[in-house]
């Protein structure tokens, strides 16, 4: 059950209106666990996720609470601490009602805005009148709610469940957070149904989330991309990164080796990312237009949403605006779901049906 509703609601119509990736309840954990199960820190109720000018990955939080159990500005103290513990750009706390003046310039000190429901909603339309309108399929319980009950109804999605929720943009690397990203799609991939809408929405959830980690890694190669590179340093440049550097590479390559070794194998194994040259086909063509990439995961995630829920002529509307600014949208979005759907060995009907609901949509 998703608590403090409305107010989330609100935060996630907000992130929409301004290109802001929107998750819900999202669970943080420590990128360096040393216990030997995973141990929650805490858990935000609304991430916004985008990816600034310079192309990095930027985060934003959001706490609600329509019981004051704490002060205003002890709850703006927790949002500073979990903004820089997540490395977020700024904190949002909502509050049901107005919190004293003295307490909102202290919150703003410590870069948290502090807001109550009403006050929330009128900067929100300051920012965007399309905040007073009907504006995304993000904006609406029945998707998030089906998002969670996806995850109860089939326990062999939770993995796949919470990249798709967010927590993987936590992690410091984009790279490595793409790698596990497709580790967990991969070892689903007997799991997954695309006759099934609920499935669906995990998918282009999922898709989504690859889109803003692919943009973050995109932002850092374009500055070592030359299109007169030879293929063979260009494939180096991309391995290299996608592992966070040589030493790193070669140390795995050798330990897949070894252990082929041990089971018998005497094959040179090829040790890269599941569907190499598709990646890199993948790569050189978000190069071709860096800036394009970032702007599709929001019109990914409401596609998600849309596979399970009533379809509105409004919300579909601002998909297609959205996909159609962007010159390369089609082409991006189509690009990513086949990628996925080959590397990670998932049924080809996931981006059949994404191709045909966008077409007909365009």
């Amino acid at each position: 059950m998703i608590k403090d509703t409305e107010q989330k609601l609100d935060c996630a119509k907000f992130c929409a209106t301004q290109y802001i990736v929107p998750f819900l309840e999202v669970v943080v954990s420590h990128p360096n666990e040393v216990s030997d199960s995973e141990t929650h820190i805490t858990d935000i109720d609304v991430l916004g996720v985008s990816i600034n000018k310079f192309g990095h990955i930027e985060r934003y939080l959001f706490d609600c609470k329509t019981q004051a159990k704490l002060s205003p500005i002890n709850r703006a103290l927790w949002a500073a601490g979990a903004a820089r513990f997540t490395d977020a750009a700024r904190s949002f706390v909502v509050l049901k009602k107005d919190a004293p003046e003295s307490h909102r310039l202290a919150a703003s000190s410590v870069n948290v805005h502090l807001h109550s429901e009403d006050s929330f909603r009128r900067y929100a339309t300051s920012l965007d009148i399309n905040f007073l309108r009907k504006f995304t399929y993000l904006e609406v319980l029945d998707g998030w709610s089906k998002l969670q009950e996806t995850q109860q109804k089939y326990p062999k999605l939770e993995a796949l469940a919470r990249v798709s929720s967010g927590s993987f943009l936590l992690e410091p690397s984009a790279a490595r957070a793409l790698r596990r990203l497709v580790g967990v799609l991969s070892k689903v991939r007997g799991e997954l149904d695309p006759s099934k809408p609920d499935h669906r929405q995990v998918f282009l959830s999922t898709l989504s989330v690859f889109i803003l980690l692919m943009a973050a890694c995109i932002q850092d190669l374009k500055d070592l991309f030359d299109f007169k590179l030879p293929k063979e340093d260009f494939e180096r440049i991309v391995r290299y990164y996608i592992w966070e550097g040589k030493e790193n590479y070669e140390l795995r390559r050798k330990l897949r080796h070894a252990f082929e070794v041990a089971k018998g194998s005497e094959e040179n194994v090829e040790f890269d990312l599941p569907g190499w040259e598709k990646f890199l086909h993948l790569t050189r063509i978000y190069l071709e237009a860096p800036h394009s990439v970032p702007y599709l995961a929001l019109p990914a995630k409401e596609l998600a949403f849309r596979e399970v829920m009533k379809h509105e002529s409004d919300y579909d509307t601002g998909i297609k605006i959205r996909l159609t600014n962007n010159g390369r949208g089609r082409q991006f979005l189509f690009a990513a779901a086949s990628y996925l759907v080959s590397a990670c060995q998932l049924p080809g009907d996931f981006s059949k049906q994404l191709e045909k609901t966008v077409n007909d949509l365009l």
